[in-house]
């Protein structure tokens, strides 16, 4: 299911035409994934909810960015080892950036009963 949720994120970034768009686009997607899946904290108020999706679709709108600006890039293999390389290293930044590091919804945390995806990343890790 995690797989299909990123659907309209690239569907989108392919429509869009600047990299700024994409980063629009990819904060929109990040705030509503992240407002959705830390819904509990808006039992400590409205506030916190939002500048916790806020601040964790930073990282969405950096991706966003990226999709676009790399659309540039003429060879479709380089392009997208470097899209995937980007969502590793955002992932990775996101979960390790001192006290504001958050690991939760990662998508490699969804993957857990795929086996195959599993050893994968027993060796290489999940970010």
């Amino acid at each position: 299911m995690a797989w299909i949720a990123l659907i309209p994120l690239f569907y989108v970034l392919g429509e869009v035409r600047r990299p700024w768009q994409g980063g629009v686009v990819g904060l929109i997607y990040g705030m509503v994934f992240f407002g959705l899946f830390f819904y509990y904290i808006s039992q400590y108020g409205v506030l916190p909810l939002v500048l916790l999706a806020l601040f964790q679709g930073f990282f969405f709108a950096v991706f966003g960015w990226l999709a676009v600006y790399l659309r540039a890039v003429r060879s479709l293999l380089l392009r997208a080892a470097a899209l995937a390389a980007a969502w590793v290293l955002i992932e990775y930044i996101r979960s390790h950036i001192g006290a504001l590091a958050v690991n939760f919804g990662d998508i490699a945390y969804s993957q857990y009963e795929m086996l195959s995806l599993l050893q994968i990343a027993s060796v290489l890790g999940s970010r």
